[in-house]
């Protein structure tokens, strides 16, 4: 079992036959094993809304859910599976959290998990973060590193923190198993204190399953064991319970021995 144990996975899509997640009730059931391997107590369910193919509705992800919940009782799978959402960035997500809260990561709307076109940072997104969090809710937006805008200009998500947006990488990314480009792009925004989650966003055993032991390595030499927990452990716990917005720091990059070094040579890879 990885540093990590107690996590609470906050992007996963383990909801067996519902979007490009798990494609049947016995994958489901292997991500969730392996999830619990590595160390991950809670998943919160996030199908895709408005992604362009899928748009899953409430009661079809909670359906898929119940299914799931039985499937791993039988198989005595210790994982408590919750339900909310990944939100492509939409002219309507505004009105849909308001209509169902439920598909925030917290289930009281004030976290969202919000993805961007992968392509592009839409012209409107600033003035959406900005809305949301007069409204009350706290854009959580998954993997900036896989967004070419952010790969070419990473300080582009600066203004995203200061409106109160925030970061959530991918923990395959951080470890390079997306490619070097993602993962130095992920590494970037950590080491520059932008990054305030990081969770699996797994797919299927085959592709993209739930690793995060290599992910928390990498974290720690950059902002210590204490951040590195803060990132895999201590935000998400307190995103998935509702807590206050100011108890979700981003941490910032530590100064020790050969650790600048060590992350320029990174970077160079």
């Amino acid at each position: 079992m990885s540093g990590v144990a107690g996590m609470v996975d906050l992007h996963h899509h383990i909801l067996p036959e519902v979007d490009d997640g798990a494609r049947n009730l016995d994958e489901a059931v292997q991500l969730a094993r392996r999830a619990v391997e590595q160390g991950i107590s809670t998943v919160v369910a996030t199908p895709h809304v408005f992604d362009g193919v899928h748009d899953v509705e409430r009661g079809v992800a909670l359906a898929a859910a119940d299914r799931l919940r039985d499937a791993l009782a039988l198989a005595r799978v210790p994982l408590e599976i919750r339900v909310a959402a990944e939100l492509r960035v939409d002219e309507r997500l505004e009105q849909r959290l308001r209509e169902e809260p439920g598909l925030s990561l917290d289930g009281h709307g004030r976290y969202a998990l919000i993805e961007l076109p992968h392509e592009s940072v839409p012209p409107f997104l600033t003035p959406l973060l900005f809305r949301m969090r007069a409204h009350g809710t706290v854009p959580v937006i998954a993997h900036p590193e896989r967004n070419l805008g952010v790969r070419g200009n990473p300080e582009i998500t600066q203004q995203w923190v200061e409106f109160g947006a925030m970061l959530q990488i991918t923990a395959a990314a951080l470890d390079g198993a997306l490619g070097p480009v993602i993962g130095r792009t992920a590494r970037h925004l950590l080491a520059h204190g932008r990054v305030h989650l990081v969770a699996t966003d797994a797919h299927r055993i085959d592709r993209r399953p739930p690793h995060v032991a290599a992910a928390f390595e990498i974290a720690e030499r950059v902002v210590g064991r204490d951040g590195a927990h803060a990132l895999f452990m201590g935000n998400p716990a307190i995103v998935a319970r509702s807590g206050s917005p100011d108890a979700v720091v981003a941490p910032v990059r530590v100064r020790r021995g050969g650790l600048v070094g060590w992350f320029d040579r990174v970077r160079s890879t």
